[in-house]
């Protein structure tokens, strides 16, 4: 009977250690997936920060071009005035010259706001991306948890909460 008390002792003894090696591990693992989520939301948050940035920086940088393209629309209107006024010093080729060196300066505008343009869509495909990436893994992490009866549940924590 002694003997008996003694294995009915260790097993119990067993047991608890079993359980209580259980419950850690479940408390682990909603540990962890409370980490990820917040991991996911703070990379969400920088993600919604980096794109209104980017946002903002693509306006500012449209303005300016579109200030910068005004002020030598400007400029070249300014020039040809004073040439029509001068032409009669000037010759054709430094007018032509002039004409030339105002379309130059257009174009180069014209490159500049389309390669912004291109840039912006790049960064927006690459940030669309990675937001389906994330919404991917948010959902894996939710059918692992929904499918998993050690993740949901332990000790009355709901996993999703």
């Amino acid at each position: 009977q002694e003997r008996e008390e003694n294995n009915r002792s260790r097993i119990n003894h067993h047991r608890s250690l079993t359980k209580f090696n259980i419950n850690n591990n479940k408390l682990r693992v909603l540990d962890t997936n409370r980490d990820q989520r917040m991991q996911i939301k703070e990379q969400q948050q920088k993600i919604k920060e980096t794109i209104q940035q980017n946002k903002l920086k693509n306006i500012q940088d449209r303005q300016n071009a579109a200030m910068e393209l005004y002020n030598m629309k400007k400029k070249a209107k300014f020039t040809r005035n004073q040439n029509e006024q001068s032409f009669n010093s000037s010759t054709i080729q430094e007018y032509k010259k002039r004409i030339l060196q105002t379309n130059m300066e257009a174009q180069m505008i014209d490159v500049l706001t389309k390669k912004l343009e291109e840039q912006e869509a790049a960064m927006l495909a690459k940030l669309q991306n990675t937001y389906t990436q994330e919404k991917i893994v948010i959902q894996k992490l939710n059918e692992m948890a929904s499918r998993s009866p050690s993740v949901k549940g332990a000790n009355g924590i709901d996993s999703e909460a």
